[in-house]
């Protein structure tokens, strides 16, 4: 198929998603949860994968034959394999500033910007491993609505604008460190 968009889908508890022979497809917000294989794509290329949850799968991410991929901004969290790669040589793990992140990354942060700087590239193909889970919210100014999203450790509640004193808030959980 050619220009498809797979969107803001729960796909658990099955084989997963497979693109097969795709061109210019686009996966976006999806949560791939306890699959055999999370996300599998075959003789498939120009796919984005972008904002997924890809978490507690048998393997993560599975690329066959399948180049000219952009994948970034996804979080690949305890997947007994996070990624599979055969004869795909020509995949692109960031989108120029950020990565994506691996619940198995163990680098440090040294210059505490988010990104890792150590151990990389993480599975031979990650030059930008995030340090955090990417989390997404939705602001609303003047009747308009931004998408924000944050690199954090922390779970992302919400997320307001404060127009008297010009600042992003967020409500967030999880452990102080």
């Amino acid at each position: 198929s050619k220009n498809s968009i797979i969107r803001d889908n729960t796909i658990k508890d099955g084989h997963g998603v497979s693109i097969y022979q795709a061109e210019t497809t686009c996966l976006i917000r999806n949560h791939i949860i306890n699959n055999t294989i999370g996300l599998h794509m075959c003789s498939s290329n120009n796919i984005t994968v972008s904002e997924n949850f890809i978490e507690e799968n048998g393997i993560g991410l599975c690329l066959f034959s399948s180049n000219d991929n952009f994948v970034y901004l996804n979080n690949f969290v305890n997947n007994e394999q996070q990624l599979e790669l055969e004869d795909s040589f020509t995949n692109t793990y960031d989108n120029g500033y950020e990565g994506n992140y691996w619940s198995t990354y163990n680098g440090t942060d040294t210059d505490r910007d988010g990104i890792g700087d150590t151990n990389i590239p993480h599975q031979k193909v990650d030059w930008l491993p995030l340090m955090g889970m990417v989390r997404f919210t939705n602001i609303e100014y003047n009747e308009d609505l931004y998408e924000i999203y944050m690199i954090s450790n922390s779970t992302l509640i919400e997320g307001w604008l404060n127009e008297t004193l010009k600042t992003l808030n967020f409500n967030v959980s999880g452990a102080y460190n």
